[in-house]
């Protein structure tokens, strides 16, 4: 069983980070809406408790990495398992400014609105982190690696994380 949780800032492209590391290392991909699938399928159309949505993702995830190794992308997966030497628990960082930027791209928007919009997210995470786990705000000491995008894009950060998540070179190495 091999596990690799990505989360990370919002506009940070940390998505895009999740989905090419997984195509590099043949992981199946586990989206938020993928896990919702499954969740449904497993628990029913009834919305969880946000008490037990964690225990019960867990619950799913770790039969379906039985199966295959995942790469799950969600804010929050590194509190899904415990660490372990088959568990790669990373995290995606941007600044303000270059997550800002990301948004004044992709939604056309000026600085202002999208350092508005920017808050708006940021607000939102924190949100859903409070309500699924207990706390606001990421934990550096809950990840194996950070990577900032800063000064890095997409391709290079998925490039270092494979190599790093790749059996007999480093952490998952006892997966293999």
């Amino acid at each position: 069983m091999a596990l690799l949780t990505i989360s990370g800032d919002p506009a940070s492209r940390w998505e895009e980070v999740a989905q090419a590391v997984a195509q590099l290392l043949n992981f199946e991909l586990v989206t938020e809406t993928r896990l919702a699938q499954w969740m449904t399928e497993e628990f029913g159309a009834t919305p969880l408790p946000a008490r037990v949505w964690a225990p019960a993702a867990a619950a799913v995830l770790a039969r379906l990495a039985r199966e295959h190794p995942l790469l799950i992308a969600l804010d929050g997966a590194e509190h899904l398992f415990r660490p372990a030497p088959w568990v790669l628990r990373v995290r995606i960082t941007a600044g303000e400014g270059h997550r800002a930027g990301k948004l004044m791209l992709d939604l056309r928007l000026e600085k202002p609105q999208a350092l508005a919009r920017l808050r708006e997210l940021d607000a939102e995470q924190k949100r859903l982190r409070k309500a699924r786990f207990g706390r606001s705000s990421a934990d550096p000491e809950s990840f194996d690696l950070t990577l900032s995008l800063t000064n890095m894009d997409a391709a290079q950060a998925a490039d270092v994380l494979a190599a790093a998540a790749t059996p007999g070179t480093a952490v998952l190495a006892a997966a293999a």
